[in-house]
């Protein structure tokens, strides 16, 4: 499966605009291969909002992009309620166990993702403690409610780590990740992390 992961920087006076425009991507609903697109913004950083759908494949994604995107696109004119957009194309490469499957992943009012870069010679330890360390941890959390780990297309020593939550789930595992962080070594794996707590709008949901 494919995962497509957007951010748009947006200026305070426009979001209601940008809120607006994102809430005419119901059509994605009819392309084929595709399962769902989520999204709100990031408590951390206000003025980004981060968009993530995920398809069954490459191929089917990449038919959406040559046939009905530009037709929404250009609809909704949401190019002129943002400053800057960054696109990310990952390949899910890993579930959170006992979660259930990705493509029907639609419960939880907060999404946390991690945006990876990692350390040479690195990446083999860092997939072995997310399915040791990390995926336990996330499985025995109640109220997170299914995750996924995903490698970018490029540059390919990046990854993406989503998970969904309740929000006084997602509140107590925040406690947990220095000691977890501590355990799986993070700092020796990674160059860099970007966290981001998104607090999802439910009209930004489009489900296939």
């Amino acid at each position: 499966m494919l995962i497509k992961w957007i951010v748009c920087q947006v200026p305070e006076e426009k979001r209601a605009d940008f809120s607006r425009a994102q809430e005419s991507w119901k059509d994605l609903a009819g392309a084929d291969g595709f399962y769902w697109q989520r999204g709100g913004w990031n408590r951390h950083r206000p003025s980004e909002a981060c968009i993530l759908s995920c398809w069954r494949d490459q191929h089917a994604y990449d038919q959406f992009m040559a046939s009905l995107h530009d037709t929404i696109f250009q609809a909704n004119h949401q190019q002129q309620t943002y400053e800057s957009i960054a696109v990310t194309l990952a390949d899910i490469i890993m579930e959170i166990p006992d979660k259930g499957s990705i493509t029907r992943t639609l419960k939880g009012k907060w999404l946390r993702a991690a945006d990876c870069m990692i350390a040479p010679g690195q990446e083999t330890h860092f997939l072995n403690v997310q399915q040791t360390v990390w995926n336990p941890a996330l499985a025995q959390s109640a109220g997170m409610f299914g995750g996924m780990v995903a490698k970018a297309i490029h540059p390919p020593v990046r990854y993406l780590i989503f998970s969904f939550w309740e929000e006084e789930a997602q509140r107590t595992y925040t406690k947990k990740v220095a000691q977890l962080r501590q355990q799986a070594e993070t700092d020796r794996d990674t160059i860099t992390i970007t966290g981001y707590l998104v607090e999802e709008n439910e009209r930004w949901l489009v489900t296939g």
